[in-house]
């Protein structure tokens, strides 16, 4: 069984104690820690006020930007390179690119549940790629080094908000803000920084509620 389970929790208003209620009931009946995608910073801070080290920020705030529909052109793939989706095959790939090793189940899970791009060589080896993640945002992109070179991490990114607006879903991507390269990747691609909404990740730690 999983240690921790997923939790969004997009919150418009600052009213971190019914936030912490919330938590509590549903970390209660887990019987588990809860990942939290989406309160905001402030909500964030006052949660580790009220519960100490039971609540701890996993990475730095994020912002939320969005690829606007009306920029959109369709992509167009170098001679030699094809278009998939990502198959289970692939998740060790993946896995070995990322920072976090345990992101094995939630991969598995994204790549059955969600469309994502892979792009292939001649060879029909994966050189890049983007997925669909379960709060909405497109991201976890990656080009292999030595074709890194060759704008595929653009058209990869294009490949997939084609796929989001054939679907009639909006394109977003949520980005630490010290991620330098990733924020210049997606202003040189259009993509619009949303001010107004930025975002944290933490870890809710279990506590059994007891009356």
């Amino acid at each position: 069984m999983s240690t921790s389970n997923r939790v969004y929790c997009f919150c418009k208003d600052d009213n971190s104690t019914l936030v912490d209620s919330i938590l509590r009931q549903v970390s209660n009946e887990l019987g588990s820690s809860l990942v939290l995608f989406g309160c905001s910073p402030g909500i964030t801070d006052e949660l580790i006020k009220m519960n100490g080290s039971f609540v701890r920020r996993l990475i730095e705030d994020t912002g939320m930007l969005m690829f606007p529909r009306e920029i959109f052109r369709k992509p167009t793939l170098p001679d030699d390179f094809k278009e998939k989706r990502l198959e289970e095959e692939n998740v060790e790939l993946v896995l070995s690119n990322l920072q976090y090793r345990e992101a094995k189940e939630y991969i598995v899970h994204m790549i059955n549940i969600l469309p994502s791009t892979c792009i292939l060589n001649k060879d029909g080896k994966p050189v890049a790629w983007i997925l669909q993640q379960e709060y909405g945002c497109c991201g976890m992109l990656h080009v292999m080094p030595e074709y890194r070179r060759l704008n595929l991490g653009s058209i990869v990114g294009q490949l997939q908000a084609e796929k989001n607006f054939e679907n009639g879903d909006e394109v977003y991507s949520w980005v630490d803000k010290t991620n330098h390269p990733a924020l210049t990747y997606n202003l040189k691609n259009g993509v619009v920084p949303l001010p107004d909404f930025i975002v944290t990740c933490s870890e809710y730690m279990y506590r059994r509620v007891t009356n």
